[in-house]
């Protein structure tokens, strides 16, 4: 049986995902993070060359192509499945056999174990240090808040009578964006720089943003981009799982097994000593070293 998928909007998908993702990327939210957000930053992109390096190590140790290192490092662990994947060709490119199965097979693998060990990871610190929420106030208000949603569930509402629904402006919104931000994509292609296609997007969405943030022209609701991009990344990766050919990742299942088992570890040691430390040993630092 010769069975062949179409994937001529896989691409575009992936694209409208990581768009989303760019429309909440609001100035107004980093500064109210504070200095906080800026250490994190510089934590985890340090721990990126920790990863690859990581990766590249073990590979070479079983005589593998470097690059697996790197795909099956910051790539995938930190970029998702989306980025593994629009990597992959460049890798390919580059010598790395079976690039994009590896590509969905090391994200899957980062989102499996971030959910088993990250709460683990949380909860070791809160009862080592006995840590105490920092405002009983505001759990309170948050039970409230969790209550009232049981109770009453947040929905969006598309109105399909309407041709101005605030769903379907939200998608204009996102389309424009997703088309300058193509041109914008093919002008960094040409200096020589290597990025994949949606970054121009993601850069196009988030100055969007942060004008309507200061002057509220375009109505951007957050829920609607989320939903749309949601929406968009589910149908990417069943598109993308539905043609992963596993047996292309048959020689490199041992190497590549090793590296995430080591990348697991790694990641827990750092978040339980460094990413703790740097971010204050209290309990919002335990919360963010189990969100690392």
């Amino acid at each position: 049986i010769s069975l062949q998928l179409d994937t001529a909007m896989q691409a575009t998908l992936s694209v409208a995902f990581f768009t989303s993702i760019g429309m909440g990327a609001s100035l107004a939210l980093l500064r109210a993070g504070g200095i906080q957000v800026l250490i994190f930053l510089v934590l985890a992109t340090l721990f990126c060359l920790v990863q690859n390096f990581l990766g590249i190590a073990i590979a070479l140790g079983f005589e593998e192509n470097p690059l697996l290192g790197v795909m099956a490092g910051s790539v995938t662990l930190v970029g998702g499945p989306a980025t593994g994947l629009a990597f992959a060709p460049v890798f390919e490119e580059a010598g790395l056999r079976g690039a994009g199965p590896l590509a969905l097979t090391a994200a899957t693998a980062g989102i499996v174990c971030g959910g088993l060990v990250g709460g683990p990871v949380g909860t070791r610190l809160i009862n080592r240090f006995s840590l105490k929420s920092p405002s009983k106030a505001g759990a309170d208000a948050r039970r409230e808040a969790e209550a009232e949603l049981r109770d009453e569930p947040e929905l969006m509402v598309v109105e399909v009578e309407r041709e101005d629904s605030e769903f379907v402006r939200n998608l204009v919104v996102l389309a424009l964006a997703m088309a300058v931000g193509s041109i914008v994509s093919a002008q960094i292609q040409s200096l020589g720089i290597t990025l994949p296609a949606y970054i121009g997007a993601m850069l196009v969405a988030s100055v969007l943003r942060n004008v309507d943030d200061a002057t509220r022209w375009l109505r951007i609701d957050q829920r609607a981009m989320e939903f749309a991009g949601n929406l968009a990344l589910n149908i990417f990766l069943v598109v993308a799982l539905m043609t992963l050919k596993l047996w292309e990742l048959a020689s490199l299942a041992l190497p590549l097994l090793a590296i995430l088992v080591a990348q697991v570890l790694v990641v827990v040691l750092f978040a339980l000593t460094i990413s703790f430390r740097v971010m204050g040993k209290d309990y919002e630092s335990a919360v963010m070293a189990s969100g690392f």
